[in-house]
């Protein structure tokens, strides 16, 4: 789920969409125990993503790249509760209409409920 690296902006108030979208994204998740009686499990994940105004704009050769790993816990049945820390890994020069302005730019901290997708 890179969907922000930092988030989607062209500037402090507008933020940046578009009519086509591509994402893909591999996960390994396992399961490693019990914590406080709950299931838990840790993840690796490498997610690739970008958005433009118009469909043919897209490029699947440059998309933006993010790699991370969380950990979860099943909170009830198979509901989930997992924290996922993604780290951006390219598009960060500085012709980039997104690209960081700093290290911490490159950070992305996601809390959920649920599958991540």
């Amino acid at each position: 789920y890179l969907h922000s690296f930092p988030t989607r902006r062209s500037s402090d108030l507008i933020i940046v969409g578009g009519a086509g979208v591509i994402e893909t994204g591999v996960e390994l998740r396992r399961h490693l125990g019990t914590l406080w009686g709950l299931p838990t499990g840790a993840n690796v994940f490498l997610d690739g993503a970008d958005v433009k105004l118009k469909p043919e704009e897209l490029d699947p050769s440059h998309l933006y790249w993010a790699v991370g790993a969380g950990v979860w816990s099943k909170i009830v049945g198979d509901l989930k509760a997992r924290i996922d820390l993604g780290f951006r890994i390219n598009r960060a020069e500085a012709s980039d209409p997104l690209a960081p302005g700093g290290w911490r730019d490159y950070f992305n901290i996601n809390l959920g409920i649920g599958e991540s997708y």
